[in-house]
């Protein structure tokens, strides 16, 4: 299996170079994630993946970001870890070549569908994949709170999550919102199928188990999750938002120096958390 990292010597002695390729290397969350690694003593950047399009977009700014890596289509031969921020169809596209490579995947794509997630799943038999629809610290330990919250609430609290970001995100709900919807189910009797997504016209009165999910999509709001547990008597709401699309970089940055010399297999952000 290729090195995803090197021994390199500085100022506090020699300490483990962890090299990091980005894919998705001109959205926001790439720039950002480009940034970030060269700020850090302790990663290295190996590769900047965009379409052409994208690089013509941004292209003076992804160049001064990426340095002396060349922006490129594909892979690098030794890509180290790679940092996916792109689109479904991109990860499937770079997946196979992560596997060919044998570098561990640090995935942040949200809409993932069944198919594609059957895919990961099979190339995690042959890499470590790290696959989360949030990397905010925050907000996985929001999820494991909620999950406390629904378990202890389970008789006479009502469910409602809402989630609200910038007008140019494309999925709705956000993968976020699923996930905390996710962690309640796990937790409680509640179904699938008790999932609600917004109310429209005459609907009759809510179920007991409902989980209503609403998208708002306005401004430039970075992310901002809400879970409101509601009882006749009182309201419980946990929340999180995010001021900077630094929370969920950085956390990523904390997964892959994590999955560096992991063993193939599915990991999450709680796997990080724990130090497993």
């Amino acid at each position: 299996m290729p090195c995803p990292y090197k021994r390199a010597v500085n100022y506090s002695g020699r300490k483990t170079m962890v090299r990091i390729t980005v894919v998705g290397a001109g959205g926001r969350m790439g720039r950002r994630l480009l940034a970030l690694v060269n700020e850090a003593d302790d990663l290295e950047l190996a590769g900047a993946v965009e379409h052409p399009k994208n690089v013509r977009e941004h292209g003076k700014e992804l160049e001064a970001l990426a340095g002396s890596v060349p922006i490129t289509e594909e892979l690098p031969a030794e890509p180290g870890v790679v940092v996916d921020f792109s689109l479904p169809a991109s990860t499937m596209k770079h997946l196979n070549f992560a596997v060919m490579r044998e570098a561990p995947l640090v995935c942040g794509v949200t809409g993932i569908s069944d198919d594609q997630l059957d895919t990961i799943n099979k190339a995690a038999q042959s890499i470590p994949i790290l696959l989360a629809e949030n990397m905010s610290v925050g907000i996985n330990l929001l999820r494991r709170l909620v999950r406390q919250v629904a378990k202890e609430l389970e008789d006479g609290y009502e469910i409602e999550i809402t989630e609200t970001h910038h007008h140019a995100k494309r999925d709705a709900p956000s993968g976020t919102a699923l996930g905390l919807a996710k962690a309640i189910v796990e937790s409680t009797e509640r179904t699938n199928d008790d999932l609600i997504y917004g109310r429209v016209g005459e609907i009759g009165a809510r179920l007991p188990k409902e989980i209503g999910i609403h998208s708002l999509r306005m401004g430039s709001e970075v992310g901002e999750h809400k879970v409101h547990f509601a009882s006749t008597g009182d309201v419980l709401t946990l929340s999180h938002r995010a001021y900077s699309r630094d929370t969920f970089a950085l956390g990523a940055l904390r997964a892959a120096r994590w999955i560096v010399d992991k063993k193939p297999g599915r990991y999450t952000m709680d796997d990080v958390l724990d130090g497993k």
